[in-house]
């Protein structure tokens, strides 16, 4: 046998079968019936489409759910609002809430005194500040550690203070101590604001140490017992019968201390403290 004839022996010659082959590789558009290539398969319909036809709604499916549901999150994770709160407006909208007492009859409110506490030391700082005929007066008094007699200052309130023995001296916050009775009426029965207005708060004025690792409520239990003030805050929930704290801050605006704060937190030596009775 020749060499060319061996050599015809392993040549295939049926073109139609490489034709056959290259077409298979591709397949039909459902749609348009255009050989594709690269086929997709709706994952709806599951019928192959072209790249032109692939999407639900170029081929227009009928397998394909009428609307997509996305399930809304609502994000309920801290503000910028609260991280950065606003100190200037919280300021002003608690003095805009003194400087409107419900129901007022005059300028200083007829409420005051009648339970809210709130009202009640807003009514007193006013009648004071009438009567010393100068706000910046009577606050400088107020806070008179702060001024430029604070050394006199300190040795007299460390001089006079009283308060819990058991106290180690470098945990003593000393304190001026005033009682604000809204209830109490002088022997001769003068009104209220006559009351308010007669309290000299340098006479008045009571000094007394807690521990600065005391919590608030309970430096107002020993502050209430050291100058002898009744104090019902753990025996009653009368909330009238109840005793707060307030002091009053650099822009002269009254501050609640809310009894779970520390007082290491919340006091300095030589601070003013104002006892008051009634509900908030």
């Amino acid at each position: 046998m020749s060499k060319a004839s061996v050599n015809k022996l392993f040549v295939n010659n049926d073109k139609s079968n490489d034709e056959h082959s290259m077409m298979n590789i591709g397949q039909h558009c459902s749609q348009c019936q255009e050989l594709d290539f690269l086929p997709f398969v709706c994952e709806y319909c599951g019928a192959t489409f072209c790249s032109k036809h692939r999407t639900i709604e170029s081929h227009h499916c009928a397998k394909a759910p009428k609307e997509k549901t996305f399930v809304s999150q609502r994000y309920t994770g801290p503000t910028a609002a609260s991280l950065f709160p606003n100190r200037d407006a919280n300021r002003q909208q608690i003095e805009a809430k003194l400087q409107q007492p419900s129901k007022p009859t005059n300028i200083l409110g007829s409420n005051a005194g009648k339970g809210n506490v709130f009202a009640t030391f807003t009514k007193f700082m006013n009648l004071q500040k009438i009567k010393n005929n100068s706000k910046k007066k009577f606050f400088k008094k107020a806070v008179s550690f702060n001024s430029t007699n604070k050394v006199l200052e300190a040795a007299a309130i460390r001089k006079e203070a009283k308060g819990d023995a058991k106290i180690n001296v470098s945990d003593r916050i000393h304190v001026w101590c005033v009682y604000i009775n809204p209830r109490e009426k002088a022997k001769d029965q003068s009104s209220e604001d006559e009351v308010f207005s007669n309290l000299n708060v340098e006479k008045e004025r009571r000094a007394c140490w807690v521990s600065k690792q005391w919590s608030v409520g309970r430096a107002l239990d020993s502050i209430a017992d050291t100058i002898h003030i009744v104090n019902h805050n753990n025996s009653t929930n009368d909330a009238d019968e109840k005793l707060h704290l307030f002091k009053v801050n650099e822009t002269e605006t009254p501050v609640l201390l809310k009894s779970h704060l520390r007082c290491k937190d919340t006091l300095q030596q030589g601070d003013t403290l104002y006892l008051v009775r009634g509900h908030l």
